[in-house]
């Protein structure tokens, strides 16, 4: 029954947009699904060390710049377990993302993933299609496949995979992945932004637009850019072609 419920919860989640711009990836056009663990980012952002602010907040719009990084999108979800938190699905919305609920973490979001990745249509002639995971959890769940299994299955399937999550927050399964498919995959650390994609309750966000200035700059601690070329791997130096030309001559 509960898979049953899953699956129902996925279909009602499974069309996307019809009209799409795409992106120039090399010699090839990209096509983004970027998916995003609500619950796993905003606690990675309160998150010191073993110490948690529960004063921080997460600039939805900010970070939705951050992690779709200039990509068109034909499809957009994020997942969370409280419904009830009107005022930050109603900004996800906003931002044109779907809104799933995880019924005590069930997994609805995993099977919707799964299911994009398994759609039989197949992409238009010379377009790449691109898996942007939003969060760093590599637990398992018990009747669905795990956000790391998921990245794998999309890259079996000749997807690219991009993952955005906090440092500290990230699971070793996804470094392991990315050794394994280093051509296929991007990790890339949300921490370069914190001041940015955060503000402290009672304080008013920055404008998003401080994230484009502030990209074309950032470097994390290994001094890999954070930028729009593919500097900014963790553990790849291969650039990601003609991105910033094509913001040039727009």
């Amino acid at each position: 029954q509960q898979q049953q419920q899953q699956q129902h919860d996925a279909e009602q989640h499974l069309q996307h947009d019809q009209t799409t711009t795409y992106f120039n990836h090399g010699d090839r056009q990209t096509e983004a699904f970027v998916f995003v663990d609500n619950s796993n980012i905003f606690i990675g952002a309160q998150l010191d060390g073993n110490v948690r602010d529960l004063s921080v907040r997460v600039n939805i719009r900010a970070l939705c710049e951050t992690i779709e990084d200039g990509l068109p999108c034909v499809f957009r979800a994020v997942a969370g377990s409280n419904p009830s938190s009107g005022r930050i699905w109603h900004e996800w919305e906003n931002n044109n993302y779907r809104t799933v609920v995880d019924r005590g973490n069930d997994g609805t979001m995993h099977t919707i993933i799964s299911q994009q990745i398994n759609q039989g249509t197949p992409p238009p002639p010379g377009v790449l299609r691109s898996l942007v995971l939003a969060t760093g959890d590599g637990n398992d769940i018990e009747g669905v496949d795990s956000f790391p299994k998921l990245a794998e299955m999309a890259m079996q399937a000749g997807w690219e995979v991009r993952v955005w999550s906090w440092e500290q927050s990230i699971s070793g399964k996804f470094k392991e992945l990315k050794a394994r498919f280093r051509d296929q995959m991007i990790i890339r650390f949300l921490d370069p932004y914190k001041d940015v994609i955060t503000f402290k309750a009672g304080q008013s966000p920055k404008m998003s637009p401080e994230v484009s200035r502030r990209r074309s700059g950032a470097n994390d601690r290994y001094g890999n850019s954070h930028g729009n070329s593919r500097q900014g791997d963790v553990g790849s130096q291969k650039q990601h072609h003609n991105h910033q030309k094509q913001q040039q001559q727009q």
